[in-house]
């Protein structure tokens, strides 16, 4: 009985992973942040496959530096396209990106990065407020899945038509960078599950283990009785 059981947990310890890994490849669109959102913060939406960063400028130009390069770059101002130049340099894994354009005030700067899987580093430093926004479905904070390094100073929910979306969001402070290693928001109860059957596979193999060994002793005793009592008869005779 417990040799036809045994396969069977192992084959759905084997199946569980797969389909949560599955389930993690969903993404979700980046929207665009509000003008008043954008005003206040530098927000990097976050996907699967690529970050949309949205971020406030002022002036006539500004110099952009980021260590990944830097996609479909584009300025508005009130919703408005500003027309832009840009001059790109790469040295030494740093891309640089000269951007100059008419005054503006108040407009916001986006553009795109590649990311992968479910690690991110932000790609520049800012030293204004900061807001990442996780994709849909997605969340942080458990220390066995993925945590935000340096902690958040405060968590939101953001609603979107996609799904509503956590924001973590760190103060006015000195220029820092920011890791963020989210998860699946169903990946808590699959490792649950997952660390449940290993438990009851564990049981199960140990039972087994000491009723074979139980088997032995049993067996090795029915041959020594049968010895002594083929002993005894010799003696007799």
């Amino acid at each position: 009985m417990m040799s036809r059981i045994v396969p069977w947990l192992i084959l759905s310890l084997l199946l569980l992973p797969a389909a949560n890994c599955q389930m993690d490849k969903a993404g979700t669109d980046a929207p665009n942040a509000t003008v008043k959102e954008a005003l206040f913060f530098t927000t990097i939406y976050l996907d699967l496959e690529r970050a949309v960063v949205e971020m406030p400028v002022n002036g006539t130009g500004y110099n952009l530096t980021t260590a990944i390069e830097a996609k479909n770059i584009s300025l508005t101002e009130g919703n408005r396209p500003v027309n832009l130049s840009i001059e790109a340099e790469y040295w030494r894994g740093v891309h640089t990106y000269r951007l100059n354009f008419n005054r503006t005030e108040n407009a916001i700067l986006r553009f795109e990065i590649a990311a992968t899987g479910q690690q991110f580093i932000s790609p520049v430093l800012t030293d204004g407020p900061l807001r990442v926004v996780l994709p849909a479905g997605y969340a942080t904070g458990n220390r066995l899945m993925g945590i935000a390094r340096p902690p958040p100073d405060r968590i939101e929910t953001l609603a979107r038509p996609e799904g509503n979306r956590t924001a973590l969001i760190w103060a006015s402070a000195p220029a820092r960078q920011v890791e963020v290693d989210f998860y699946s928001e169903r990946a808590p109860r699959a490792l649950l599950i997952s660390m449940a059957l290993l438990a009851v596979l564990a049981l199960m193999v140990a039972v087994d283990y000491i009723l074979a060994i139980r088997r032995m002793r049993d067996v090795r005793d029915g041959e020594e009785m049968i010895w002594l009592r083929g002993r005894r008869g010799r003696h007799r005779g």
